[in-house]
């Protein structure tokens, strides 16, 4: 089982604002969510998961497309997530061209009320050359850098002045995805009403990845990995009327205690 010391939540790059994910209150029964300031959310939840097992020159993965069905699974039946607000790509679809594809859909149709979680697992790589983590597509080759996705793209499209999503969250599953927000991990403050309410009023970007700047192993509980294990138990039992990611780390990191 991996150290929690593998495990990270990087707050967002310029604000601490948490992300506003909203649980139905009738578990799977359609009701308006509600903001932390008691109004009505406008703006729409996008979901977007990545999972890819059958790569063709890298080592294939056991539980990684079927992670990511299970995030999901979770996010629609408990979350207001919807089918209409979703993009799903497992194994042979998962090529540089379609991640990328997808990514600058987001860009050029999230607005910026909306929401988006944003959910990978598969191979990644820290470039022994740059130093920088990528993630890598299924017709990646094992030398050939072309068809990696570098950590730093995928942040470009992050910002808030690429995709204008109000707020984001990143669940990385991948060896070296603690690369993505280096140099600006920061101490959260404390979850209180208040504190929630002024900040889900400002833009968020955050992270939650499974390994630091190290491999993570593809093993786990069934058919999940152990990160990926953990974080559907923490969706599933999560009771606030909100998902907030520094609870909800803390939330992942107990069930190994």
């Amino acid at each position: 089982m991996k150290s929690l010391k593998s495990f990270f939540l990087i707050t967002a790059v310029i604000l601490f604002s948490f992300s506003g994910f909203f649980l139905s209150t009738a578990f799977g029964i359609s009701v308006t969510p509600i903001s932390p300031s008691g109004k009505k959310v406008t703006g729409d939840q996008w979901l977007f998961v990545i999972g890819i097992n059958t790569y063709i020159e890298w080592p294939r993965l056991k539980t990684a497309a079927n992670d990511a069905r299970s995030v999901k699974k979770a996010l629609l039946s408990r979350y207001h997530f919807d089918n209409e607000h979703l993009i799903e790509l497992y194994d042979e679809e998962a090529t540089r061209a379609n991640i990328i594809g997808k990514l600058r859909f987001l860009a050029q149709n999230l607005k910026k009320d909306d929401s988006l979680f944003l959910f990978y697992a598969g191979h990644g790589y820290l470039d022994p050359i740059t130093k920088s983590g990528s993630w890598i597509p299924v017709e990646s080759g094992t030398k050939d850098v072309s068809a990696w996705i570098s950590n730093n793209y995928i942040k470009d499209y992050l910002k808030s002045d690429a995709i204008k999503a109000k707020h984001i969250l990143l669940v990385s599953d991948s060896c070296f995805s603690g690369d993505f927000f280096r140099g600006h991990r920061g101490k959260l403050p404390e979850v209180t009403d208040e504190v929630i309410r002024r900040s889900y009023k400002l833009t968020s970007r955050q992270a939650i990845t499974s390994g630091g700047l190290e491999p993570v192993t593809d093993s786990g509980f069934a058919n999940n990995s152990v990160f990926t294990h953990f974080l559907v138990k923490a969706l599933e039992n999560n009771q606030s009327p909100f998902l907030v990611p520094s609870q909800f780390f803390t939330d992942i990191k107990a069930f190994f205690l």
